[in-house]
């Protein structure tokens, strides 16, 4: 019964959570002009050695990826998240999402169509009392380059009508052959985006405050 009652809570924290910030509203992030913040030459990765056929990846999976960065913070550091989707979520931990997940990907990681349709492996972390504040995921596409899918992430998040105030910021990042972004408040975007930046493999692509 216990189990029943704590798997009910957490479906009722996603809901309440990703209702607060749906898409339907007129406004639509405005890129701030002087707030956009270019990615150095320190965060483009450099001489990196190719590949060998023996080569194995830093991390399992979007899971992995994700937890690689969360599973590092104090209690300081940390908020209250939830992992994955309204159908499986995982408390205060990344989760995965199952590829048939449509309505997730478009309506609250806002992966566009054509890359949703090249997904082999998604993981979420997001805020618990409001997708707004914080909205994590990792990503992983086949046959696109991690530019490519940032570019179309990042013109998803401009194309999207938020019901409850436009986030902050976005920023996005490659690790390890995963594609990881988050959007939400400034502080708690950057403080993120950098660790996973900072990770094996990892380089940041883009990284841009909106105001409303």
């Amino acid at each position: 019964m216990s189990k029943k009652l704590t798997a009910l809570a957490l479906v009722l924290c996603l809901m309440a959570a990703f209702a607060a910030c749906g898409k339907k509203n007129d406004e639509k992030p405005t890129e701030a002009p002087s707030a956009t913040a270019t990615p150095t030459d320190a965060t483009q990765p450099t001489d990196t050695p190719t590949p060998t056929e023996d080569a194995k990846p830093a991390y399992a999976n979007a899971v992995a990826v994700l937890d690689a960065v969360w599973s590092t913070l104090s209690d300081d550091e940390g908020f209250a998240a939830v992992g994955g989707s309204f159908m499986n979520p995982v408390d205060n931990a990344p989760g995965a999402i199952d590829l048939a997940e449509k309505d997730t990907f478009t309506n609250n990681l806002l992966i566009p169509a054509d890359v949703q349709d090249k997904l082999v492996d998604v993981a979420s972390l997001t805020h618990m009392m409001n997708a707004n504040t914080y909205t994590s995921a990792a990503i992983k596409v086949d046959g696109m380059d991690a530019k490519t899918v940032a570019s179309k992430i990042e013109a998803s998040f401009l194309g999207t009508q938020f019901v409850c105030g436009i986030p902050d910021k976005i920023a996005i990042a490659s690790v390890d052959g995963y594609v990881v972004y988050a959007f939400g408040a400034a502080d708690l975007v950057d403080d993120m985006m950098k660790r996973y930046a900072a990770l094996n493999g990892g380089a940041l692509l883009a990284d841009k405050n909106f105001e409303n």
